[in-house]
């Protein structure tokens, strides 16, 4: 039979995933970092106290391509925006951190993006629009050494390297 891509579903909107990897729930005690394997560099850094007690889900980083033309991608295009690196889904979706966690998402490093700023945005289904996610006060939004750019967050969703 058709050899279908995996895809995962979320808002209404079917993802095509290119890449997924879960993790055992982090400590919440100790500061965890987790990365990707491979050549996307997705990375989460949990601060101790961070991950809510108790709650042993899994945690999935999918990295996604999403519906093109649809609401969520045509979102992103908003105010002369555009993605300017993979899009990653990240679960169990709802969870809420005690803590900021840093979150680190790739973005490309060949592009010229002249003047436009580039941030880690958050997709936020309740108002289908990309939020911008700012970074942990007197640290550096981008790492060029890695091409990732840097952000806190206090949940997941889908994320992405926005320029604006």
């Amino acid at each position: 039979g058709l050899h279908c891509p995996p895809s995962v579903s979320y808002d209404g909107a079917t993802l095509t995933v290119e890449a997924q990897e879960t993790f055992t729930a982090p400590s919440s005690t100790v500061a965890t970092s987790l990365s990707l394997s491979g050549p996307l560099n997705v990375t989460l850094d949990f601060p101790a106290g961070a991950w809510p007690t108790g709650d042993t889900r899994p945690l999935k980083v999918s990295v996604v391509k999403l519906p093109s033309g649809g609401s969520i991608e045509a979102s992103s295009r908003e105010g002369g925006g555009r993605l300017a690196g993979q899009v990653v889904l990240f679960e169990p979706s709802g969870i809420v951190f005690a803590r900021p966690i840093k979150i680190k998402v790739p973005y490309n490093k060949s592009a010229d993006y002249g003047t436009m700023l580039l941030r880690v945005f958050r997709y936020n289904p309740s108002s289908a629009r990309w939020e911008i996610k700012p970074a942990a006060a007197g640290s550096p939004a981008l790492d060029p050494q890695t091409g990732q750019a840097v952000a806190e967050t206090s949940s997941f969703s889908l994320y992405a390297a926005l320029a604006v």
